[in-house]
């Protein structure tokens, strides 16, 4: 039990000195600490971005119909203007983000 509370003691003695070197650095080097804290900040929420699911736009377009399949809503006069090569002829058109 002895040995127990001897180790817990020079944890705890690690740990305030650990807290008293960085208060006395954020101190001495505020910038610095600020860099830090927001590098950390950064690479956090870059982790935490990458691991959450599709975003809105991938959602949506998940949803959308594929391109070949949207001459079917087209009227049929409207047929003697769709190229034979649809799906390429529409991503011509299509803004890059949704390609």
């Amino acid at each position: 039990m002895h040995a127990q509370q001897s180790e817990t003691s020079a944890a705890t003695d690690r740990i305030a000195d650990a807290t008293a070197q960085v208060r006395q650095s954020a101190v001495e080097h505020p910038l610095m600490t600020l860099m830090f804290v927001g590098a950390a900040a950064f690479a956090v929420g870059a982790l935490w971005k990458s691991g959450r699911r599709p975003s809105r736009l991938d959602r949506m377009r998940a949803q959308m119909p594929d391109l070949d399949t949207l001459y079917r809503y087209l009227p049929k006069d409207y047929s003697r203007y769709i190229p034979k090569d649809y799906a390429r002829y529409m991503r011509d058109y299509l803004p890059r983000s949704l390609r």
